[in-house]
């Protein structure tokens, strides 16, 4: 195993532990329906973290993955697929634009029977996603390849990584491997615009 894989491997089994921490502060091995909601909001932010891990390990193992020459496009009375779909919902290269929050106020939401509690079903769904994940790294590693290669194709702007803050509030191991994440991807995504 290189170097660079050594690394994702640790990193992806940080992100492991990261994830198995998040669930056991949150008692999802107990099955709950609903938790309160500052428990929701620990759980929902140690997820995003996870993720942005994750998603930066899978662009780094995607530069390795020898991918096969793209194949014609089908025409269009023949299409079978539209594109590549995320495993459950996980987005490989998510749209840049922040919520403006504007219409948060107004927004209806359902009522719990009790005031502090809130649904713990999309932070669930969403925890087995990033699981999945984790489980066949080699498998996201090709999709994200392929993700990759198809946004470089459509003339898109090359992803920069930009540095984790608040490193200081996550576990150390998880914490070392986002800090070094940056300074690996960045310079391996330099290529990006070279046409030869």
């Amino acid at each position: 195993m290189n170097r660079m894989g050594g690394f994702c491997g640790e990193g992806l089994e940080a992100a492991s532990e990261l994830l198995a921490d998040a669930a056991a502060r949150a008692k999802l091995h107990l099955r709950p329906e609903t938790i309160t909601r500052t428990a929701a909001r620990k759980l929902r932010a140690s997820l995003a973290f996870a993720e942005r891990l994750i998603r930066r390990l899978l662009v780094l193992l995607a530069l390795e993955v020898e991918l096969a020459p793209a194949a014609a496009p089908a025409p269009r009375d023949q299409e079978t697929r539209t594109g590549l779909r995320a495993p459950r919902g996980f987005q490989y290269l998510p749209a840049e634009c922040a919520p403006s929050g504007f219409l948060d106020p107004w927004v209806d939401r359902p009522e719990s029977q009790a005031r502090n509690q809130t649904e713990i079903i999309p932070l669930l769904y969403r925890w087995k996603t990033l699981m999945a994940l984790l489980e066949d790294p080699e498998r996201a590693a090709r999709h994200m390849a392929r993700r990759l290669r198809a946004a470089r194709k459509s003339g898109e702007l090359a992803p920069f990584c930009w540095p984790e803050d608040r490193l200081h509030r996550q576990p150390a191991r998880a914490a070392l491997v986002a800090g070094a994440l940056p300074d690996l991807l960045n310079p391996a995504l330099k290529a990006w615009f070279d046409s030869s």
